[in-house]
């Protein structure tokens, strides 16, 4: 189910109670400002004049078919390529991503791999430990001893939202995170991420190719097609936007209404 403000904050609220450790205040951060980005490899072009806004402190989601410069842009967000020509005003310092396949160290525990995301020239083991399980427990990882080349596909997810969020990044990058998942699984990592999203008040921009996953997680939804914006969209307008796109886009409230 789509969370409204009032339950994201609610749930806020009560985790800050409970999980008191990775409570922050409201952030106080610009909006990313994307102007005529273009990208190309060879003589393939990946972007072509894009330009958006990504409002901060939300849940922007990149929609697109595969090929369609989703992932360049979000590499590009993460200062892993440089565009060609166009600038990107309002990158935080902070910034972390995640991937498809969570890309976990294979032979480490999921704690190591979750401390593995905080500095051990900042923070001393303890108290990475303990930053760590706070962490894990926010994201609903699998035990802290288990080793990551056991897991299951959402648990590594989980195992590596934790990492990513354990340094309380202001701004988060998911590259089609959670398609590789089943449906439960999927669904699952969704609403823990609306929960960290909500906690956290970090700016989160996350790629997809399902208008359904677009729908349920979106606060704004970009329409990138053959490298160019075909649209920015808010919650009014992002379900009949979806529906022209994808022939789908069904909110996902109303299934069954």
């Amino acid at each position: 189910m789509q969370l409204s403000k009032s339950s994201k904050i609610f749930l806020a609220d009560f985790q800050a109670r409970t999980l008191p450790g990775l409570f922050c205040i409201m952030r106080d951060m610009d909006p990313i400002q994307i102007e005529q980005l273009s990208k190309r490899y060879g003589q393939t072009t990946a972007l072509a004049g894009f330009c958006a806004t990504i409002p901060a402190g939300s849940i922007t989601v990149v929609f697109g078919p595969s090929g369609s410069g989703k992932t360049t842009l979000l590499r590009i967000l993460a200062g892993l390529e440089q565009p060609e020509e166009g600038t990107v005003q309002g990158i935080p310092e902070s910034v972390k991503m995640t991937f498809q396949d969570g890309k976990l160290l294979p032979h480490a525990t999921v704690l190591h791999n979750v401390m593995y995301g905080l500095d051990a020239r900042q923070w001393s083991r303890q108290v990475r430990e303990q930053k760590a399980r706070q962490a894990m427990e926010l994201c609903g990882c699998p035990p802290e001893n288990q080793v990551a080349g056991t897991l299951s596909g959402g648990q590594r997810q989980r195992a590596a939202l934790a990492r990513a969020i354990v340094s309380r990044p202001d701004l988060l990058l998911l590259d089609e995170s959670f398609s590789s998942l089943d449906q439960a699984s999927r669904k699952e990592l969704q609403t823990v991420l609306l929960r960290l999203q909500a906690r956290l008040h970090m700016t989160v921009v996350f790629v997809t190719h399902d208008p359904q996953e677009a729908l349920r997680l979106a606060d704004t939804l970009i329409l990138l097609k053959n490298g160019t914006c075909a649209g920015c969209h808010d919650r009014d307008t992002m379900q009949e936007a979806l529906a022209a796109e994808s022939g789908e886009g069904q909110d996902p409230d109303h299934e069954g209404k």
